[in-house]
Order: structure tokens, then sequence, then C-alpha cells
């Protein structure tokens, strides 16, 4: 009774102060923040014990950003006199004393590298709670451009030095910056807990999420074995913020900074400082806290998923206790030359314009190198579906091959993670991504060959006449053998000269999107899922013939064919948002080869016989 009386009046303190426009009484404004101050801060340093540590105020950085300034305090107690600031503490709520009572001042969330003593920043209470009550836009705003900086209410005496300004970054500084003597805080990073990456993985992932302000820990995933079915998000305890769950795990790691009735604050900072988000919210245990000279950090693992993050702002992340958001189904099966039958991993990841792309690339690269390196000379056979509500799905079905193990690797991710990109980040709406799903059939021989010669058995013809091309093809190690292609010229062919290519399909994609770039610029988001439908088998060989005709592209509509007269004023330079297009006929032939290369030759084609 007395737990659900508290909670009614955190709820009943958040309206009153919302409707009044004010701070609530509990929180201290930044305009009443001293030099001198004491107080204290809670965190988790190992397992969900919640401590205290102690601060004392060292200066204020006023207008650090718009409209909001940053507390700088001393720390000590709790080993963080060893450890210094520590990633993860990023929404550790400060209180500070004011007469006999303390009030909560904000959340650490800056701090410097290569730390002597343990100094850092704290994001005002007042701004939080802003973001807390604040209508959430559906994008935030985007950061003022150059480094910020925040004028001190007095000298801030590091050490031996003494500095009358500090400057902010978004990313640690170098050790160069620092033992120039700048004094530069940046926004503390937040640990990215990862379990069941291998180690190529984990560095595409420390690639991938590094620049995004994540210092990858890779551990096990142990948290909601150990975490206590009681634990709860409150002032000071592990807050995760789940990206992917199953056979790999992936988990942001901070700490809660408030908590009213169902929703809480966190982080002291933006995570990507998105706005309006919808990722799945946890709680956490601490392993244990990892000291280094550059920067601590927790290693940490998300335990219970608890609800979501509603919104992703400048001074803090909101998030709502109750339903968690929906994640995607990821399911990959393996078969290896060295593996006994095949291998099956299955996951889930966040829903997420720019990160699902991203996740889903490193489940699949993972699943493809947990086995180790693909072997030197390899040929990696993929089919993976992108299965979508109320559309078509997009399935892409190819063949990579060569004598690299990364080259195959990276060609498959690509064709699978671009589509996921450009569902994610297009400019007609939202796409409900249900489940990717991928076959990967890796074996230790390389499939590759060259286009080494083509000759036409008869480059004297008549329209009508079917065009039949002998290409000579060289397999890796093997001896050459021919392939025949044929195409037919349409009965109203022009008689002159022409040109015909025989060519692999990566140099007949680029020919196709040349002359109709229009065809690949979307008009909506059918349109956009049907381009990414359409595939390019690398096993093909192609043969092209260009048509000597042109045409005019405007808003999607092609006219093709246009007299000369009609070209000469539609296609007039002085005319904008028209495209000018060409057409090809092709007509391709299927091997067992990932093909590379390409030859022209020329063709005469006769007038029409007369009948």
């Amino acid at each position: 009774m007395r737990v659900r009386a508290v909670l009614l009046l955190d709820v009943l303190w958040v309206a009153l102060a919302a409707r009044a426009g004010g701070l609530p009484a509990k929180y201290l404004a930044a305009n009443e923040i001293r030099r001198g101050m004491t107080g204290y801060g809670l965190s988790v340093f190992q397992g969900t014990k919640i401590e205290r540590f102690e601060v004392e105020v060292i200066g204020v950085l006023r207008n650090a950003m718009p409209r909001q300034d940053i507390v700088l305090c001393r720390m000590s107690g709790a080993g963080l006199e060893k450890t210094g600031i520590i990633a993860g503490m990023s929404g550790s709520p400060i209180y500070l004393k004011v007469g006999n009572e303390f009030k909560m001042a904000g959340a650490v969330a800056y701090g410097w590298s290569f730390p002597k003593e343990p100094i850092c920043g704290v994001t005002p209470i007042e701004n939080m709670y802003q973001a807390m009550v604040s209508p959430v836009p559906e994008k935030a705003a985007a950061a003022a451009p150059g480094p910020p900086s925040g004028r001190l209410d007095g000298p801030l005496v590091l050490g031996d030095r003494s500095f009358g300004e500090v400057r902010l970054a978004s990313a640690p500084p170098s050790w160069e910056q620092v033992a120039g003597g700048s004094a530069t805080l940046s926004r503390l990073q937040t640990p990215l807990y990862v379990a069941g990456l291998s180690g190529p993985a984990l560095e595409l992932a420390r690639r991938e999420f590094e620049p995004l302000g994540f210092v990858l820990a890779q551990g096990g995933a142990a948290g909601a074995a150990e975490a206590p079915e009681s634990l709860k998000l409150e002032p000071g305890s592990a807050l995760a913020v789940r990206f992917a769950e199953g056979d790999v795990e992936m988990s942001g790691i901070g700490t809660c900074t408030d908590v009213a009735g169902d929703t809480i604050i966190g982080f002291g900072h933006p995570m990507f400082g998105e706005g309006r988000v919808s990722v799945p919210m946890a709680t956490a245990v601490v392993q244990f806290s990892f000291p280094s000279l550059m920067r601590s950090m927790k290693l940490a693992s998300a335990a219970r998923t608890v609800g979501q993050l509603t919104a992703d702002m400048q001074a803090a992340v909101v998030g709502k206790v109750g339903a968690a958001p929906r994640m995607i189904a990821i399911e990959a099966r393996l078969t290896r030359a060295d593996m006994q039958g095949a291998e099956v991993y299955r996951g889930r990841v966040i829903d997420h314009p720019r990160l699902t792309s991203r996740i889903a690339g490193m489940f699949l690269a993972n699943t493809l190198l947990v086995r180790g390196d693909l072997p030197r000379e390899n040929t990696l056979q993929l089919k993976a579906t992108v299965q979508l509500a109320r559309r078509p799905p997009i399935v892409v079905d190819n063949t990579y091959s060569g004598l690299s193990s990364m080259a195959s690797l990276m060609g498959a991710l690509n064709d699978v993670v671009s589509p996921l990109a450009a569902l994610g980040n297009n400019e007609f709406g939202a796409v409900e991504v249900e489940k990717i799903t991928a076959d990967l059939q890796v074996a230790a021989e390389a499939t590759v060959a060259r286009v080494e010669a083509v000759r036409l058995e008869n480059n004297d013809c008549r329209p009508g006449d079917t065009l039949r091309a002998l290409a000579t093809i060289r397999p890796h190690k093997k001896d050459p053998f021919v392939q025949a292609i044929e195409l037919k010229l349409p009965g109203d062919f022009p008689p002159g000269s022409a040109s015909v290519m025989v060519c692999d399909a990566q140099m007949h994609e680029r020919l196709e999107r040349q002359e109709a770039p229009h065809r690949y610029q979307p008009r909506d988001l059918d349109h956009l899922v049907e381009i990414l439908r359409e595939q390019t088998p690398q096993r093909r060989l192609y043969i092209r013939l260009k048509l000597p005709d042109r045409g005019i592209a405007s808003r999607g509509v092609e006219l093709p064919s246009l007299p000369a007269s009609i070209f000469s004023v539609i296609g007039s330079p002085r005319t904008t948002g028209l495209t000018v297009t060409g057409k090809s006929l092709s007509a391709f032939a299927e091997t067992p080869y990932v093909l590379a290369g390409s030859h022209m030759l020329p063709l005469v084609v006769r007038p029409p016989r007369r009948p």
C-alpha cells in the first residue's frame, strides 16, 4: 500500500509541476547551484546494489549548450579515486544539500579522458525534467555546428593547472589534445555489452558502433540469470537499452536517474538524439567496473525487459515501464564444408531506422564466421528473405566467390544490409519488417571465371535475325570452355552500324542504371520495394545491344523513341526535371561460375530483305 501511495505521489507532482510550468520541489534548479555545494550520487558498481558516492561542486558551465548548463563535480568514495569516472555511470543521479535536505540536482553525463581526478560533468535535472514532460518531436533538432564551450563561474583548478574555459566535444579527445592542455569535456561513452559475437564480428561491431558514442565490452549473457525477480528501475539502478537478444546479445548500459509513476529518465545525454523512439528498455546487472587510465567502464548485461524508451533527447532518454516494443525475428542457417551438418542461429533485433540493418549485418557476419574465417578460396551461396507486412518479400538469391575470405562475406552482407537500410531511411513512410531469414552455404572452392574472349558467329545481319555470340570462359584453375548466348533482333531494328556487348552481371547492372536512372529513383513506397526486389545473379552471362533511339523521363513517366524534332525541344538543357534515357535489348545465359569481364564487338545491320 505504501509503495502504491509513493507512486501516486510521484505521478501527482509531475502532473502539477507540468501544469504550472515549474520544477517539482524535490528538484534543484540549475541557477541555484553554486561552487562549493556538497552532496552525493547513486550508481551500481557491481551486481545490483546501488551504492553512494560523495560529490562537491567545483564549477558551473553556464550556457554550455542552448539553454543548458553543465555542473562540474569532484567525486569521491565507492573506489572512484582509483577508477575515475566510469563509462556506464551516465544518468547516475546527483543530490546536493540545500539547508537541511538533499535535492536532486542532475545526472552524471560528461567526463575527461586520462583523468587524474574523478571529475564529471552533470546535466541539470531541470533539463532532464523538461525532456520528460515536453511533447516529443518526431526527430530531435540537430546539434549546433562546431564545438560548444561554456563560461565558467570562476577558474577551474585541475591538479596544478587553472582553466577559464571548458570546451565540449562529441567524442573523447585524443591523447595529443589532452597532453596539449585543452580542457575538453566529452559525453560519457555508453558501454555496449555484446555476447555471442566471434572475434571478426566483434571488430565489425566496433567499427559500426564506436563512431556512434559506444565502447564495446564482450562477455557472456548472464544478466537475466543473475538478476533477482524483484529488480526494478529506480534512481541509481543500472539501465539497459536492448538492441538484440537470442544467440547474439547487445545492450547499451547506462543508469536510471529518476522514476515518476511509469516514466523514467536516464543517461543525462542522448543515445542518438533522434527524438521519438521505440526501443526495448531493461534492468541490468553490473558484472564489475573495469578500471583504465584512459576511461574506466562498467561491464554489465541486460536482465529483464520492462518497457521501452520513448524519447531520445539532448538532456536525457525517457522511457515507459510496461509493454515492450516489437522486435524483428532473425534466423540464419549455415552449412560449411568444415562442419558436420547445418547450424541454425536465431535472435531478435530492434526495429530502428539506422540500427536494424547494422545489427542484422553483424548477426549474419557472426553466423558465417562463428567457425572461423571463410576459406581463402571460397564460394558463398546466399538466399535471404526480408518479409514485409502487407507487401511482397525482398529475396536475395545470389552467389559470391573469390580468392579472398572477406570479399564474398562483404558482398553478401551488402546485398542484405543495403535493402534494410533503404527501407529504414526512405522518405515515403515506415515499412514494417516482420522477419529476416538467411540460408548460407560455404564451399572451400573458388567458382570464379573470367570472360576471356567473345566471337560473333555473324556480325553482318538483318532485322529479325538472331545474334549468336560464343564466349570463351576461363574458370579459376580449370580449362576454358565456350558458352553460347543468343539475342534476337527486332524486326524494325534500323539498318546501320551498332555495337554488341557481352558482359558480366555487374557491368550489365551498371549500364541498366546509366541508361534509365529514373527507374531506380523511387516514386513511392511500393516503387521502392519493387526496386529492392530486383536482383542480378552474378552467375549470368549477358549480351546487350543498344538501341539507337532516345527518350525523356520525368517524375517516373518515360517517353521513349521520341522524334528528333520533339526531343530537341523537350530535351533542351534549359528545361529541368527531365532525364535523357536510353534503351538496350538484352538476354542472358546461366553459367556455374561467378563471372568477370566484358567485351564490345561491332555489328552491321543490313536493310530488311524484300519479300
